[in-house]
């Protein structure tokens, strides 16, 4: 659904649109869903998600912190319902299970590429934690 608000004041009209849509998630081929978050500002919020085997997932959260920069939150689960948290750039400090290592290793690359890419299209649109999507428009 799409509601348009127009207000005037001033002799200026402001143009508002913004709707309540939920953000449909994305998986790539080798198997990482991404989701756009919910936040209360423009953060450009991320969850990645993946499957390391049948016993062990990863979620990696990504958004812009003050100063433009990307801070990440990174956990390692299992089914038993114990969870690591780890470094993002750096898994091998926390993660010591060998057999899985290569794997986490290869997707946290995959993951810092994709962000990467999503952050450098300059997104202009992210949706609130009271579900509006908000726009960025250029005006000449």
């Amino acid at each position: 659904m799409l509601r348009r608000i127009f207000l005037k004041g001033m002799g200026v009209t402001i143009v508002g649109f913004f709707s309540r849509d939920v953000q449909p998630k994305q998986t790539t081929p080798s198997g990482i869903t991404i989701q756009d978050l919910p936040a209360d500002r423009p953060g450009f919020k991320r969850r990645y998600t993946a499957h390391i085997n049948d016993e062990v997932s990863m979620k990696i959260e990504l958004q812009t912190s003050y100063g433009n920069s990307r801070y990440d939150m990174s956990e390692l689960d299992q089914r038993n319902g114990s969870w690591v948290l780890f470094d993002l750039h750096r898994p091998a400090d926390k993660i010591l299970d060998r057999e899985i290592l290569p794997t986490v290793q290869k997707l946290c690359a995959e993951i810092v590429e994709i962000d990467r890419t999503y952050i450098d299209a300059r997104p202009n649109e992210f949706t609130d934690e009271g579900g509006v999507r908000w726009r960025r428009v250029e005006t000449s």
